[in-house]
């Protein structure tokens, strides 16, 4: 209770920017908003790529043991600003946003949903493991 009553504070004192230019409102402005490519069907049912119809798998898909692999966004424009402040500016609350549009597509047909570790050497370069 106590950390949700501070990260508000905080937010009032300093209000968070764009996650996609870093210059409109939080989570993303207008003009990102319009150049986000949510992913939706037709595509690829192994990794989520557009396709002209639904098929199993891809050339694109990851080689097994991974089975499936989703996104919310294609990765470009916004989204790939918004991934890349995540990742390298250390705006964790990006996390959040992306987390949101993912949760939005609905569960993912899977048994787990898990993450791909960082090598020790860069979780200690960035200070946390997205």
């Amino acid at each position: 209770m106590i950390d949700q009553a501070f990260e508000r504070a905080i937010d009032v004192l300093f209000p968070r920017a764009c996650a996609g230019c870093g210059e409109g409102p939080w989570p993303f402005c207008r003009t990102c908003v319009r150049d986000l490519s949510p992913l939706s069907p037709p595509w690829c049912r192994g990794c989520g790529r557009p396709w002209p119809a639904d098929v199993e798998r891809c050339p694109d898909c990851p080689p097994p043991p991974i089975s499936s692999a989703r996104a919310a966004f294609a990765y470009r424009g916004p989204a790939r600003s918004a991934v890349h402040r995540l990742k390298f500016s250390g705006w964790r609350g990006v996390g959040d946003a992306l987390a949101g549009a993912l949760a939005a597509l609905g569960p993912p047909p899977a048994d787990a949903v898990t993450w791909i570790p960082l090598a020790s050497r860069r979780r200690a370069e960035r200070g946390f493991d997205q």
